[in-house]
């Protein structure tokens, strides 16, 4: 009990000083390492641009072994570790569970265009961008007979960590303690991100634990009517997929 009243006044003190806090670092504030129950592994699996890094840091900091906090768990396997994150989606084992974050589709493929390809004209790329994104959510459908996955919308969790902690709470039946939710509430606020990836000066540097990158949040905006026509060539080519878009409630959103 005077650990966890000396955590909470650490915690509202950092608040009060607006001072930004290293990631990686909270891990050893929090009040435990929640149980994953029968799951071996938990796997964040997305295509790129979807919110994966965010679920993915919010699963580390709740289950996560602090043995291997500071390591890589991206497209690798580490025997202890916990949570991985992918961008490949297969069908899952028995012993995981898999998270997968959808986005609706203008949005990611226009922010993969942003980030991988800003210096190419749109139309050199649109298939390379487009075609994963839909192929994915076409394999994802065969996924939900699986009842250790759920599809996730970023929609549905960006600025709103309580979805996240409510979900996850009710999949592996466990309480996640206030103090930790405001831990990570604040440590992967966009304000606590952006002071944290300042370091890296572009999107291919990045910190190899919690994979944010430099750039993973766009501060650059670009000019509404560019916008405007780049959404227009991706919405074009999405058309003739709008039965499988409007199945994730992206039809008439999306296109």
């Amino acid at each position: 009990m005077l650990r966890l009243t000396l955590l909470f006044i650490f915690f509202i003190l950092t608040l009060q000083s607006e001072e930004y806090v290293d990631i990686n670092a909270q891990i050893s504030l929090r009040t435990q390492q929640y149980s994953t129950g029968s799951y071996e592994k938990i796997i964040v699996s997305s295509p790129p641009r979807t919110g994966s890094t965010l679920v993915f840091n919010v699963l580390r900091f709740l289950f996560e072994d602090q043995a291997v906090f500071d390591q890589s768990t991206y497209n690798k396997k580490i025997s202890n570790a916990k949570v991985e994150k992918t961008h490949t989606i297969s069908y899952p084992k028995e012993n995981q569970f898999v998270f997968i974050p959808i986005r609706n589709p203008i949005d990611a493929c226009y922010s993969n265009y942003r980030i991988f390809h800003k210096d190419r004209h749109i139309l050199e790329v649109l298939e390379e961008i487009t075609e994963p994104y839909i192929q994915s959510l076409i394999f994802i459908e065969s996924l939900n007979k699986y009842p250790n996955v759920v599809c996730i919308k970023y929609e549905d969790f960006l600025d709103n960590f309580d979805y996240l902690f409510d979900l996850i709470e009710k999949i592996f039946s466990i309480t996640i303690h206030d103090y930790d939710k405001n831990l990570i509430a604040h440590a992967l606020s966009k304000e606590n991100v952006l002071a944290n990836i300042q370091q890296y000066p572009s999107f291919n540097e990045y910190h190899p634990a919690t994979h944010l990158h430099g750039e993973h949040i766009d501060l650059k905006v670009t000019p509404q009517k560019a916008q405007d026509r780049i959404k227009a060539r991706i919405r074009e080519k999405l058309k003739p997929y709008e039965e499988v878009l409007k199945k994730w409630g992206y039809g008439s959103f999306a296109l």
